[in-house]
């Protein structure tokens, strides 16, 4: 096992990820699995290219995941391998995994299915994360529909109250021209007056 850290550290330098798929005549456990495919490959390269030894290093990954299924007494699945080698190890690893042929007692058939480099992974989920920010970005900033007529009523409002004016005793509603203009309109309020406002028609009362 790792600790988070390490498998953390590990991870940061990883460059491609091998998947194999499995089939094997009798039911085993994971840990059967992985342990054959040490055993099995150990040697054939020597030391410097052991998968024990590489993964102790932190040339592959220390930790190999296995799913599995069992069915008919056999057991199926897939395993994937990370390392931090370059692509012609990586190959390279594939075809000796690919050479393991029993499990405990069972016969046994490992496949290599595909090969993904870890690096474009990563730069496809940090495109897919900032198209994610910008849109929440975008939806945040978009202004409301309310608030922009809210927006709208109060710059109606300054607009009537600096065109308005009181006049006489009674202190009437009255546009800013009533008393140079040679004619005004009378009407009933000041409700009025707002709709007036919005015409630019100044010479009004109250």
């Amino acid at each position: 096992m790792v600790s988070k850290n390490d498998s953390g550290d590990e991870d940061k330098h990883i460059k491609y990820i091998l998947t194999f798929t499995f089939e094997i005549d009798g039911i085993v456990e994971k840990s059967d699995i992985v342990g054959a495919i040490f055993g099995q490959t150990e040697g054939i390269f020597g030391p410097s290219f052991d998968l024990r030894e590489m993964a102790k290093t932190g040339k592959i990954g220390r930790i190999i995941p296995v799913n599995v299924s069992t069915k008919n007494r056999k057991t199926t699945g897939t395993l994937k391998v990370t390392t931090t080698k370059e692509i012609e190890a990586a190959a390279l690893i594939a075809a000796l995994i690919e050479t393991v042929n029993q499990v405990g007692p069972y016969k046994a058939t490992f496949k290599f299915k595909q090969i993904v480099d870890a690096r474009e992974e990563k730069i496809k989920e940090i495109e897919r994360r900032a198209m994610e920010i910008l849109e929440n970005w975008r939806i945040k900033k978009l202004p409301k529909a309310e608030e922009v007529l809210e927006s709208l009523r109060r710059k109606l409002q300054d607009k009537i109250h600096i065109k308005t004016i009181n006049i006489g005793g009674e202190k009437l509603a009255a546009g800013p021209d009533i008393e140079s203009s040679d004619e005004i309109i009378l009407v009933e309020g000041r409700a009025d007056v707002a709709n007036l406002v919005k015409y630019g028609i100044k010479m009004y009362l109250a």
